[in-house]
């Protein structure tokens, strides 16, 4: 054999080689640690190893960002399904939702094929009822961003904001060919919590709850108040499915209207027994 071509093998068997060892130096400097740690510090310790190598090391550029967000989230996902972490974003969309009012356009969306869907009619009156979105529009850009993979929280931040604010949505619908702009001046937008009630049939009345928000019990009275006057009353439905939850004060408030005084409504624990928390009806 040509003793080039030999030199040239025995370089690329070396530099695999050096690959390899490279490949095992990190996994081992990753694991390198004791299965079982005694204090806290030593899993910081462990998780700040593999951290830096995958930043500093990885063999492409990843974002620091993107990596401690997946770790949290990794993290918590082997706990519970109830223990999350709210980005800011989220945090403020959910402070929002339980305030019961936010600048925006008043559409329900949801992810399909990787972009964002109207999923119902507008409300009623809302900014985007009078710009006749529809059920079924895709929105595929927000003020000239493309929207194919963002995050669903991240397009409604893009689409909520000040009221009296305009944003640019351009719009795929179904037998239009070309893209429609439409540009939305946002409008105040209140979540209704009972958004029905009324007799189903006679001497049954109906009420559907929608949610938990700071409005929650007030408007429960009203549905009450309408129902109770209704002649030969002999009961009445409290429809809460799809309702995702919301204030636990409110929950507790619209409980009280129905439960026997002192019954327990839910209770929560912790590691320390200090923790524990019963909340009862008319408490």
């Amino acid at each position: 054999m040509d003793s080039r071509k030999q030199r040239k093998i025995l370089f690329l068997n070396l530099a695999l080689a050096v690959f390899i060892v490279s490949g095992i130096l990190f996994i081992i400097d990753a694991t390198g640690a004791s299965n079982s740690y005694n204090n806290t510090g030593e899993g910081i310790d462990l998780f700040g190893t593999v951290y830096g190598h995958v930043v500093n090391d990885y063999v492409k550029d990843v974002d620091p960002a993107d990596i401690s967000r997946n770790a949290i989230e990794g993290i918590l996902k082997n706990l519970d399904p109830y223990s999350n972490y709210l980005p800011p974003i989220d945090y403020n969309q959910l402070r929002e939702g339980a305030q019961g009012e936010f600048g925006g356009l008043g559409i329900e969306i949801a992810t399909v094929n990787e972009y964002p869907r109207v999923m119902s009619y507008p409300l009623p009156d809302s900014p985007a009822e009078k710009k006749g979105l529809r059920a079924g529009d895709v929105i595929e850009k927000i003020n000239g961003e493309n929207t194919h993979g963002l995050d669903i929280n991240e397009v409604v931040s893009k689409l909520r904001g000040k009221v009296n604010t305009d944003v640019t949505i351009h719009v795929r619908r179904s037998g239009v060919e070309d893209l429609m702009e439409i540009v939305i001046t946002r409008g105040r937008i209140s979540l209704k919590n009972v958004p029905y009630y009324g007799e189903i049939e006679e001497g049954i009345g109906y009420i559907k709850l929608t949610r938990f928000n700071d409005d929650a019990s007030d408007e429960m009275d009203e549905a009450l108040e309408e129902i109770q006057n209704y002649d030969n009353l002999k009961g009445v439905i409290l429809d809460l499915r799809g309702n995702p939850g919301g204030l636990l004060s409110a929950a507790q408030e619209v409980a009280n209207k129905f439960l026997a005084k002192k019954s327990l409504i839910v209770y929560t624990k912790g590691r320390d027994p200090r923790s524990r928390l019963d909340l009862k009806a008319n408490d």
